[in-house]
């Protein structure tokens, strides 16, 4: 996901923050590029909202209007509270220890506001998984944006969070970035299996209608010496894989997909999984 960040006010350096977020995404396999572009944004209107728990606060509208919209999937702007005048006349004051940022549709792409106000690394993960749900819904995957609830929001990585609930929504969305029904980006990038091995088990899954849980992919010399693998295992170039398989049912059904898909060599001599490669240079039509 390519996100382009329009920093106002020379005085606001790019905090941690935006690391840090990066990671949590990666960590449940949506990948983010950020851009970052200095700009001196004046004009603005402002209007009091209330957040749920939250009491009023101000949040900045219009700033997508004096900012460049790019071609990324995200625009973002993000403004230091501290060095932004309270509107003429207003009882209220802008400057808070739990702003409010924003998420909205502009120009057929999610557009986030953030208001920067020392440690935003929560507010930022917030608002892009209210970008994500709309890039979801703009893109054909009707998902429920469950966010708002704020239930346990500063608990990003429990699993019964709004964090966590809403990762559940997004699943078949994100599973379908990176061209495969079944896998996550995470996935892709912990396994290092080849791509054309990751499309026949993208195949093989469909038709076996059980989830696929790997347990072994590609392997440095020292793992594979470490599992007693065979020097020339087809696990040292990525061609090769383990399939978790715990009873008699899970070694039929995972078997049966990998055979209409396409796998020539397979192995279910193992107890707790099945192993299948995609080798061209060893006995073909085989199941040993």
């Amino acid at each position: 996901m390519k996100i382009s960040v329009n920093v106002n006010l020379n005085k606001l350096t790019i905090p941690i923050d935006f690391e840090k977020a990066k990671a949590y995404f990666t960590k449940h396999g949506v990948d983010i590029e950020f851009t970052f572009k200095q700009v001196n944004v004046s004009g603005y209107t402002s209007q009091i909202v209330t957040v749920m728990g939250g009491g009023q606060r101000y949040v900045v509208f219009g700033a997508e209007t004096l900012v460049p919209i790019t071609t990324s999937d995200v625009n973002m702007f993000v403004f230091n509270q501290y060095e932004w005048a309270t509107p003429p006349g207003s009882p209220f004051p802008l400057k808070s220890d739990t702003p409010t940022g924003s998420c909205f549709v502009y120009q057929g792409k999610p557009f986030v506001v953030i208001p920067f106000y020392g440690d935003t690394t929560n507010l930022i993960m917030h608002e892009l998984m209210h970008a994500l749900c709309k890039l979801a819904n703009l893109k054909g995957f009707p998902v429920q944006d469950f966010m708002d609830t704020y239930y346990l929001n500063h608990q990003p990585d429990n699993t019964q969070s709004n964090f966590g609930q809403q990762w559940v929504r997004l699943e078949a969305f994100v599973k379908s970035q990176n061209g495969y029904k079944y896998f996550s980006v995470a996935e892709v990038s912990k396994w290092g299996l080849k791509p054309e091995l990751w499309a026949m088990l993208d195949k093989a899954r469909e038709y076996a209608g059980i989830p696929f849980r790997i347990t072994s992919g590609l392997r440095s010399p020292s793992q594979n010496a470490s599992v007693g693998g065979a020097e020339e295992s087809n696990h040292l170039t990525g061609e090769a894989v383990d399939l978790r398989a715990l009873n008699s049912n899970e070694h039929f059904l995972i078997t049966k997909g990998l055979i209409l898909a396409g796998f020539k060599r397979i192995s279910k001599k193992y107890p707790t999984h099945v192993h299948a490669d995609i080798s061209k240079d060893k006995s073909q039509n085989v199941l040993f």
